[in-house]
C-alpha cells in the first residue's frame, strides 16, 4: 500500500473538485416521469410488437401515439 502525503492528498482533492457540474444527459424538453403498467394478451402484444418493428418505434411511443389517436389530438 502506497502512502500519500497530506499535501499530495489535498492537491488530488482539489483536482476532483474542479470537475464540471454539468455532466450527464441534458434535460428533456418534455420529461416522461409517469409510469403506467398495462397487461396484454398474447395476440395484442404480438400486434403491438409487429407495429413497433415496422415503424421503428418503441412500445411506449406506440402506446403514446395510440392515446393521442383515441382522444383526437395531433402530436
Amino acid at each position: 500500500m502506497e502512502l500519500i502525503k497530506y499535501n499530495e492528498f489535498v492537491e488530488l482533492k482539489k483536482e476532483v473538485l474542479i470537475l464540471s457540474p454539468r455532466t450527464g444527459r441534458p434535460k428533456a424538453e418534455n420529461p416522461k416521469a409517469n409510469d403506467v403498467k398495462v397487461r396484454l394478451d398474447d395476440a395484442t402484444k404480438a400486434k403491438l410488437d409487429r407495429y413497433c418493428e415496422e415503424h421503428g418505434i418503441t412500445r411506449a411511443e406506440a402506446i403514446r401515439r395510440g392515446i393521442h389517436l383515441l382522444i383526437g389530438e395531433q402530436q
